[in-house]
């Protein structure tokens, strides 16, 4: 009995071990199974087709797929009352009756009389006109002709008329007149052919998006982009009461400053007050930057760049809103709008009527008045029916890689084109992305400081920089991704105890160098990243990998500066600046460097950068007059105390003196490149004096120089949360106070 026993036991523990293993095999090929990723197909095809579609539907509305082309029609001369006529030279006789008769032809539709004189006006030149139609008047005003510009336009509008009653208030020699005129474009201009090449693109566009989707890479991006759009309408869900709430208060908020403002009218004649959308706007801006100092400071539950954040937006998209409508309202805001336009066409051969009127309206004085007076006309005129017109015009502008600066403005462009948005409202948008994307930097950058959040705040809402951001240029690429490398270069610094990793580092570089392309003179603060201790990487190979590197790139940027200066790889120089040779001008610097290092260091500390020519840069608004120059010296005190306050003991401490002096060092070495610069390249050779450089070259250097400045001590602020929950409220409070009284020039003077 005992063997059969002891038989039976070694078959039951052979039957479980083979019992155990099969369940062991089985678990794991559950565990695999599990393991197994599974892309899904069916929803990422779906979605990337549904995408194509859209993309290939804005595409052949916005590139090239137009109905008309602009012509020259006929016009003439009838009638001249009150000149004497001599050839084509006009010369007013009688000043209280005096005008020309211009005959067009009334069976095509013409957007405007162009002007050709054969000698140009040496001032503004007043005139009235009276559209008509036989002998009833259509439409009247009054504008100007510009100084020194040989071919102007005088917009009628589509509109039907035959004649046209020009009162000029001076003398003039007309050398041609037409009109310009749309025709339809026939199938020989080879309008469809652009047409081929963007299904093709979409589609090779689609098969690469395709194989993507199908890799487990592009469906955990999918994944997460759903993610984030069902996080997004799940706190709404969530939030929704509260998100009212704040809504409500915020327009209650509105009518309370509209109020309190209308009270300080009665009692200030000064102050005006004018119930329409910019003063409403207006309103609705400071409303808002209150009630997020208000989350911010006495309900607690926001942090500082949060509210940071919704002020910028607040103040970012009101201003743009409020701008006037044509161009020629910042520093050279028609060339960056026309490159920006150009990039929106991958192409410079041509822009949209609608595109190329409101660059015009740069020079043309008839649309400012109607732009700033009579803004139903504008639009009118802008963006009428046959605005998307090609014009054939072909802007100074080569696309390269420098277009990448435009590439935020040109998109918008491109994309509400697409969707059949008026040109104005582009112009509007293009605008409102520049202002959204620089705004948006800084908070970014502001979340990797441990210390120096305030600065940043003080910096971006400077009101000279405010108002850059919201016209037409590329500073906002320039100051926002520079100050958010900067920014990121000094938080590794605050933070000894983070190791640096390959991420950190190729995105403090990338966006660095990103963000020069159109201004490599700002590469010397490149050099900020230099100092980082051994203990910031995780071994001493990476360490001296990084320092290799480094001195790699100092070394390339060297070699290639020394080229381009000494290789006569200058170029012409900006001939603005008058009979400029750049090649004479550096022989000449080479020729006497010491008198050119005083004539520098004069400049510097004798104009540019003293504090009567600081104060204007910082509320300067360019070519739109009632600049506050009072309030420059308050901006400068300002940013001085902010840099003094804005002071945290453990996260400054942690970078050494050398490393703030030599932020400070940089600065200035920069600051010597941008007007050595400007001496080479705009200055005529020889000069005593440095011309061309603006104070808004400064605007980029403010954050790594403030960032410093005051860095180099044990001074701290004060470690009470509520002291510095109330400095933080107040930076945001007289920021604003800043942007009302500098801003304020848009509501027609207010204050």
């Amino acid at each position: 009995m005992s063997k059969n026993n002891k038989r039976n036991r070694r078959k039951n523990n052979n039957t479980n071990i083979n019992t155990n293993t099969k369940n062991k095999n089985n678990n794991n090929n559950k565990k695999n199974k599990k393991n197994i990723y599974k892309v899904s197909y069916l929803r990422n095809y779906t979605i990337v087709t549904l995408l194509m579609l859209i993309v290939m539907f804005i595409s052949m509305n916005s590139l090239d797929c137009y109905e008309y082309y602009v012509a020259s029609g006929a016009a003439s001369i009838n009638n001249a009352v009150g000149y004497e006529v001599s050839d084509n030279n006009y010369t007013m006789k009688d000043e209280a009756n005096h005008y020309i008769n211009i005959q067009v032809d009334p069976n095509k539709k013409s957007r405007s009389i162009v002007f050709e004189f054969a000698t140009p006006f040496e001032d503004n030149i007043n005139y009235t006109y009276e559209i008509k139609k036989g002998d009833k008047i259509i439409k009247t005003g009054q504008t100007s002709f510009v100084p020194k510009v040989m071919v102007q336009d005088l917009y009628t509008g589509f509109i039907d008329y035959d004649n046209v009653d020009l009162h000029v208030d001076g003398n003039f020699s007309i050398r041609a007149i037409s009109t310009s005129v749309m025709q339809n474009l026939s199938d020989e201009q080879n309008v469809f052919v652009d047409r081929k090449k963007i299904i093709l693109g979409c589609f090779l566009i689609y098969i690469f998006l395709i194989i993507i989707v199908t890799l487990k890479l592009g469906d955990k991006l999918i994944n997460s982009i759903v993610k984030g759009f069902n996080s997004f309408f799940n706190y709404i869900y969530n939030h929704f009461k509260a998100i009212l709430i704040n809504i409500v208060l915020c327009i209650g908020l509105t009518a309370v400053v509209l109020g309190i403002w209308k009270i300080i009218s009665l009692i200030n004649k000064k102050i005006v007050f004018l119930l329409n959308y910019k003063y409403v706007l207006f309103a609705l801006m400071i409303a808002i930057v209150l009630y997020a100092i208000y989350q911010k400071c006495i309900v607690k539950n926001i942090k500082f760049e949060e509210a940071f954040l919704i002020a910028g937006l607040a103040m970012g998209i009101c201003l743009t809103i409020n701008m006037p409508r044509h161009l020629n309202v910042s520093w050279d805001d028609q060339v960056h709008y026309l490159n920006a336009v150009a990039m929106s066409h991958r192409s410079t051969d041509y822009i949209t009527t609608g595109e190329f009127d409101v660059y015009n309206s740069c020079f043309s004085n008839q649309l400012k008045n109607l732009s700033e007076n009579d803004r139903g006309e504008y639009n009118n005129i802008i963006g009428s029916e046959y605005e998307r017109a090609v014009y054939s015009y072909t802007p100074k502008y080569n696309l390269s890689y420098k277009s990448l600066v435009y590439l935020p403005t040109a998109l918008v462009a491109f994309l509400l084109r697409g969707l059949g948005a008026s040109t104005v409202l582009i112009l509007i948008m293009m605008r409102m992305i520049s202002a959204i994307f620089m705004v948006i930097m800084m908070y970014l950058g502001m979340k990797k400081l441990e210390s120096g959040k305030l600065i940043v705040a003080a910096v971006t809402f400077i009101p000279s920089i405010m108002f850059i951001i919201t016209n037409n240029n590329y500073d906002y690429w320039l100051i926002g991704l520079l100050a958010y490398s900067v920014c990121y270069m000094i938080g590794e610094y605050q933070r000894p105890d983070k190791m640096l990793s390959i991420k950190d580092l190729i995105i403090i570089y990338v966006t660095f160098f990103v963000s020069i392309l159109m201004k490599p003179v700002y590469i010397p603060l490149i050099a900020l990243a230099a100092f980082y201790p051994a203990k910031k990487f995780k071994t001493k190979k990476f360490m001296y990998i990084y320092r290799a590197i480094f001195i790699g790139i100092v070394a390339l940027s060297v070699v290639v500066a020394c080229y381009v200066v000494f290789g006569n790889k200058l170029g012409t120089g900006d001939l603005r600046g008058g009979e400029v040779s750049p090649a004479g001008q550096v022989k000449f610097i080479l020729s006497d460097l010491a008198g050119y290092f005083k004539m520098l260091m004069d400049f510097l500390f004798k104009k540019f950068m003293t504090f009567t020519e600081t104060r204007i840069y910082l509320v300067s608004t360019a070519y739109v007059p009632g600049v506050k120059i009072f309030l420059g010296g308050f901006v400068y005190a300002f940013l001085i105390v902010v840099a003094l306050l804005d002071r945290e003991k453990n996260a400054d401490t942690n970078i050494k003196w050398y490393v703030n002096l030599s932020s400070i060092v940089l600065s200035f070495i920069t600051v010597c490149f941008i007007a050595s610069t400007m001496y080479i390249m705009f200055t005529p050779v020889g000069n005593s004096e440095i011309i061309g450089v603006q104070g808004r070259y400064l605007f980029p250097i403010f954050v790594p120089f403030l960032l410093s400045l005051t860095r180099i001590g044990k001074f701290a602020i004060p470690g009470d949360h509520k002291v510095r929950n109330y400095i933080e409220g107040s930076v945001l409070l007289i920021s604003l106070i800043n942007i009302i009284i500098v801003m304020s020039v848009f509501l027609n003077n207010i204050v």
